[in-house]
C-alpha cells in the first residue's frame, strides 16, 4: 500500500487543471500589464483566485512537492575571471623583472665608478714608491 501511495495510484491526475490556471493568469498579465509592480501582483493574485474558484477550489488544484528552480552560476562563469587574474600576474611578473633589472643596472654603475675611483687612488699610491728618490 506505501508503494501505491508514493506513486499516486488510485488518484485522478489534476495536473490539466493546474496547466489552466496559471495559463489564465500568464494571459490576463500579457493584457493588462502595467508600469507599476503592485497593480501587477494584485492583479494577477485576483485572477488566480478567481481561476480557483471556476476549477472548484483548492482541493482540486494539486500542486507539486517540489518546485522547479532554475539553476544558476556553476564553474563555467569563474573561467574568465581565473584567465584575467593568471594574465595579470603574469604582467605584475614582468613588471618586477623590468623594475628589478633597472635597479641592478643602477647598482653595477654606482659600483663601477666606486671600483675606478679606488682604482685611481691605488694607482697612485703604486707611482709614488716606484720612481728615484732623492732626499
Amino acid at each position: 500500500m506505501k508503494v501505491k501511495r508514493k506513486l499516486g495510484m488510485g488518484m485522478r491526475k489534476k495536473v490539466g487543471i493546474r496547466k489552466a490556471v496559471i495559463s489564465n493568469v500568464a494571459k490576463l498579465l500579457k493584457k493588462n500589464t502595467n508600469n507599476n509592480l503592485k497593480k501587477d501582483v494584485a492583479m494577477s493574485v485576483k485572477a488566480a483566485r478567481v481561476a480557483v474558484k471556476n476549477a472548484g477550489g483548492k482541493k482540486q488544484i494539486k500542486t507539486p512537492r517540489i518546485l522547479p528552480i532554475p539553476k544558476t552560476g556553476g564553474v563555467l562563469p569563474l573561467i574568465p575571471i581565473f584567465a584575467g587574474l593568471s594574465a595579470l600576474g603574469a604582467l605584475s611578473g614582468g613588471a618586477a623583472a623590468v623594475a628589478k633589472t633597472v635597479i641592478d643596472a643602477k647598482n653595477s654603475r654606482a659600483s663601477m665608478e666606486e671600483a675606478k675611483r679606488n682604482n685611481k687612488g691605488m694607482e697612485a699610491v703604486a707611482l709614488k714608491g716606484s720612481g728615484p728618490f732623492l732626499k
